[in-house]
């Protein structure tokens, strides 16, 4: 079906072009047996070829233009009929062309399509700042030391103490225990940061760096601070 319309649209605009040269043509010739007529009969005298000529061929182009501006439609296309440019123009300075007597029906106020409602998910964000949530059995217990209860390891602090097993670990141990855990069966997803009352400020850059590595190593952070007391 593509080739057969492109076929027709080929055929339309080949004849369209014939035509157009073809009455080019005869404008050509009618206007030089015109002014042959007008030498001989009116003027009584032979009209100079060279100036026959030029008006001749100028009439043929004038032809021309005007039946090609009847046969396309301005867009390099042949419509096959109607009149083609000549309509358009004509109809944009008489207001003659033709509208559509049936206007697309626009619906006031239309109403917005509906849209399936889901509850919604807690963000990672969520879970992190949620600081009553109960930790899982794949939550690693980490409870912050603080004060006199802070162990030296090496020439490095131990802030950090796993639970329940009670040992405490420096920064870098800690970070070695972590990556055991999400190595591990079942594998590691988040970690409980335990404040009490002897625990360092949860502000402290020992508790920060902490929760910046678990974010890191993609896993859920939980607070657990200590209650207020009534």
């Amino acid at each position: 079906m593509i080739i057969a319309a492109f076929g027709e649209s080929l055929g339309n605009v080949l004849v369209n072009i014939f035509a157009t040269i073809g009455a080019g043509a005869l404008g050509y010739f009618a206007t030089i047996g015109g002014l042959w007529l007008l030498g001989k009969f009116a003027l009584n005298k032979h009209l100079p070829k060279p100036a026959v000529r030029v008006v001749a061929t100028v009439a043929g182009v004038l032809v021309a233009v005007f039946v090609a501006g009847l046969l396309f439609d301005g867009t390099g296309k042949g419509s096959g009929g109607g009149f083609g440019l000549w309509g358009k123009a004509w109809a944009g300075i008489f207001g003659s062309e033709k509208k559509d007597d049936n206007p697309p029906q626009v619906e006031p106020n239309p109403k917005p399509p509906a849209t399936e409602t889901q509850p919604p998910q807690t963000r990672k964000t969520d879970r992190e700042n949620n600081a009553t949530a109960s930790p899982s059995a794949d939550a690693l217990r980490i409870l912050m030391l603080g004060s006199d209860r802070v162990k030296k390891i090496g020439t490095e602090t131990a802030y950090y103490q796993v639970q329940p097993s009670g040992e405490a670990h420096t920064f870098e141990g800690l970070k070695s225990v972590i990556r055991d855990r999400m190595n591990g069966k079942p594998p590691l997803r988040g970690i409980v940061i335990v404040i009490e009352d002897g625990s360092v400020s949860r502000e402290l850059f020992v508790v920060k760096r902490l929760e910046e590595f678990a974010k890191d190593q993609r896993l859920a952070v939980t607070h657990e601070l200590p209650k207020i007391r009534d």
